[in-house]
This record gives C-alpha cells, sequence and structure tokens, in this order.
C-alpha cells in the first residue's frame, strides 16, 4: 500500500494559499486605512485599537500562506510505502531537508501512535541490533533508532487505513503502543486563529472598560 499526495490535494492546498494570501491584502487594506484615518482625521483610541488588530490578522494569514507554499513543495516530493516486508518512507525534515527510510519489519520494537489532538502520526522504534534497516537525511546515513512518521499532506483517513495496513502486516511480536481506534487523531486540534480572535476581543473589551473608569 502506498501513500502519495495526489493532483487534487496539491491543488486544495493552493486553494487554501490563494484565500490566505486575499485575506493578508484585505488585512493589510483595512490597517493602512485604520491607522491613516487615525493620524488625519480622529484621534480615538478604537481606530488604533482596529488597526492593530488588522496588522496581526494579516501577520497570521501571511505565516499561514507560507506555509501552504511550503507543504505544496513537500506534499510532491513525499510518500509513505508498506509492503510484507518493510515500511519505507520519506518525508520533510527540517529546514528544507528531507528524511528517507527503509524499516524492515522484522526488526521494528514497537510502533507508538501519536498523541497531539489532531494530528495522526506514530513513532516507530527500531531493534537496537538491526542491520538491515536504514535512515538517510537527503543522501547521507544517520544513525538514528526511533522514527516520527507524519500524515503531513495526507488525508487523514488515508493514514489511517495506512497504518492499519502496518499494523496488519507486523509480526506478532512487534509492540503497538496506542488505542484501537485513534481516537486522539480526530479531536480537533487547537486553532490559533480562534484563540487570536478571542484574545484579541478580551483586549478590546478590558480597554473599552478602562476607558470608562478613567
Amino acid at each position: 500500500m502506498r501513500l502519495q499526495a495526489s493532483d487534487e490535494d496539491v491543488y486544495q492546498i493552493m486553494d487554501a494559499r490563494e484565500r490566505y494570501i486575499a485575506g493578508v491584502v484585505i488585512s493589510a487594506m483595512a490597517c493602512s486605512i485604520l491607522f491613516a484615518v487615525f493620524i488625519m482625521l480622529i484621534r480615538k483610541w478604537d481606530l488604533l485599537y482596529y488597526a492593530v488588530a488588522m496588522f496581526l490578522c494579516s501577520c497570521f494569514l501571511m505565516v499561514r500562506a507560507v506555509g501552504c507554499g511550503w507543504k505544496i513543495i513537500e506534499m510532491k516530493q513525499c510518500y509513505i510505502e508498506v509492503t510484507p516486508e518493510c515500511l519505507v518512507v520519506r518525508q520533510a525534515d527540517r529546514e528544507g531537508h528531507y528524511e528517507s527510510c527503509r524499516l524492515y519489519l522484522d526488526e521494528i520494537e514497537k510502533i507508538v501512535e501519536g498523541s497531539r489532538r489532531g494530528t495522526p502520526e506514530f513513532y516507530v522504534v527500531i531493534n537496537s541490533d538491526a542491520d538491515r534497516s536504514f535512515v538517510l537525511r537527503d543522501q547521507t546515513r544517520i544513525q538514528k533508532d526511533i522514527i516520527l512518521v507524519t500524515s503531513f499532506g495526507y488525508a487523514p483517513e488515508a493514514f489511517h487505513n495506512l497504518y492499519r495496513k502496518l499494523l496488519w502486516e507486523v509480526p506478532g511480536k512487534v509492540r503497538i503502543v496506542g488505542t484501537n481506534t485513534q481516537e486522539t487523531w480526530y479531536l480537533k486540534k487547537p486553532q490559533a486563529g480562534f484563540m487570536l480572535a478571542v484574545g484579541t476581543s478580551v483586549a478590546y473589551l478590558l480597554l473599552k472598560a478602562a476607558s470608562f473608569l478613567i
């Protein structure tokens, strides 16, 4: 079983990036207009607050847009494959590098299900005496006994099916650490955008309350 991002997956990320870029432009324009009105016409702190809020919003959307750009590049070069003999992974590493590995199933000590909310991933621990399995960083072989396999760029359900296929193929001696249905993977991620909106709203209410008291 092989898991690799399709053209449709890439197009969805491209559409999301375009929406984020549009949001950046709109937020930046709103910030500029509000700040200009504050400087030249109306010196009310509400306008300054809204300008700062729009600036923070544009920064947040810009980070998301850049993240989508990197994601598109990485999705085209990454894949995961499970065969009756081994697990083969190529995935993005830090600073633009790529990590590739071929892990033979009979050399796996245990598989540990990831526990981050809304993030399907699992760890593969290799036996200390494994001699056929290997890990590469770009083209350089590295010593690594624990490999994190992430769902970055893949549909959650497809990644879940691949994980189940891996559990089916590994020998019975391999320890599996986790739940039977991977409940944590399907929980909602902490929403940074929602928290930013809540934070700015609370700050506005506090400043508004302070203005009445002064």
